[in-house]
Order: C-alpha cells, then structure tokens, then sequence
C-alpha cells in the first residue's frame, strides 16, 4: 500500500496519507500542492514525531531525528501536557467539522485520559515509556487506542 507526503505549493510539508483515497482527499485541499510517495518506513518515523521531511519542488528528504531525540520520560511532564494539549487542540477543531469521524472522537477521549493520568501521575503508568521518544511515539503501540496522529487528519 503506498503512503504520502503532502506539500503545499510553497513545498512545506501539510500532512501524511496511508491510502490514495486519504491523498486525494488532502491534496483537494490545496491549490497547487504536490504529493510524494515514501516507503512505510519513512512515514513511521514522521507519524511518531522522529523525523522530518523537506520537498524543494524535485528533491525529497527525509532526516531521521530519532538518535538526536531523549527518552519521552526524560522530558518533564508539564513539557509533555503541553504537546498533548497542542494535539488536543488540534483534533478537537477538526471534529467540529468533522462530528461523524469517530476514530477522532475516540482519539480525544484517549488523549484527555492520557493527559489527566500524565498530570496526575507522571510518567508511572506509561507503560514502556522509557523506551520511547515522543507520546504519540508510545501511544502508537498501546493496544485500543486509535491508529491516527495529527499529521494524518484530512
């Protein structure tokens, strides 16, 4: 199955995309973006925050910022929160328009959770956390949370 980078016109770096339908779709919603196929591997590192891609119009980079990246319970929990609630956000504005998508919906909910347990409770209950280099880099693997992350909302 392919994956997608999408670029705006001016080659920044919008979104991922895990089929054609969900390319198709965020690329409609730019005038004169552009969308690159990577390999699995390549949107893995992105999806879970431990990487970046760069389009110059031709050329497709990807740096994998993952060996530069600390342990996620080397962070404070306050700097954690913060990118959670940044996510929260996010997702939130687009279930507003988006009320019948309920992989988000349930993702917010997942997320409030999480977000209440980090604050309550540091890192403890985060299973496996120390191993990892971001929170959506650990949720990813939790069992029954949703497979989405915020660069891959349409």
């Amino acid at each position: 199955m392919a994956r997608w980078a999408l670029f705006t016109a001016s080659n920044d770096f919008f979104r991922l995309a895990n089929t054609d339908a969900k390319k198709d779709s965020g690329i409609s919603l730019l005038i004169g973006g552009s969308a690159q196929e990577i390999t699995e591997e390549v949107f893995q590192n992105i999806r879970r925050g431990l990487g970046a891609l760069t389009f110059d119009g031709a050329n497709l980079t990807h740096s994998d910022n993952s060996p530069l990246v600390s342990a996620l319970t080397d962070r404070s929990t306050a700097f954690v929160i913060g990118e959670i609630e940044s996510d929260l956000k996010l997702f939130e504005e687009y279930s507003y328009n988006n009320r019948s998508d309920s992989d988000v919906a349930n993702l917010i909910t997942k997320l409030k959770s999480l977000k209440e347990d980090i604050a309550a409770n540091g890192f403890t209950n985060l299973v496996g956390a120390e191993s990892k280099k971001s929170y959506i880099d650990w949720y990813l693997d939790q069992e029954g949370y949703p497979n989405i992350t915020v660069l891959e909302i349409h």
